[in-house]
């Protein structure tokens, strides 16, 4: 399992990332839409919350609200 602390400025947003692993995000502090790509879908989490991506699951995180987003994000690679 692979760990990684993600930090995300106010309006900020990643680029499109998918793997073949799921992804599980803890959301430690801010307000942060989660949007897959292509489905015209998402969600927002606050802290406390997780969001689990199952494999091959396209999506971009970014910042709403008032502040950036802390996300500690944890997948695991096969072999």
């Amino acid at each position: 399992i692979r760990c990684a602390k993600v930090f995300i400025p106010h309006s900020g947003e990643t680029e499109p990332k998918s793997g073949d692993y799921e992804r599980l995000l803890y959301v430690e502090s801010g307000t942060l839409a989660v949007t897959l790509v292509g489905t015209g879908t998402g969600l927002v989490a606050e802290p406390g919350d997780m969001v689990f991506l199952p494999p091959f699951t396209e999506h971009c995180l970014q910042a709403i609200d008032v502040g950036p987003v802390s996300v500690i994000s944890a997948w695991a690679l096969s072999g």
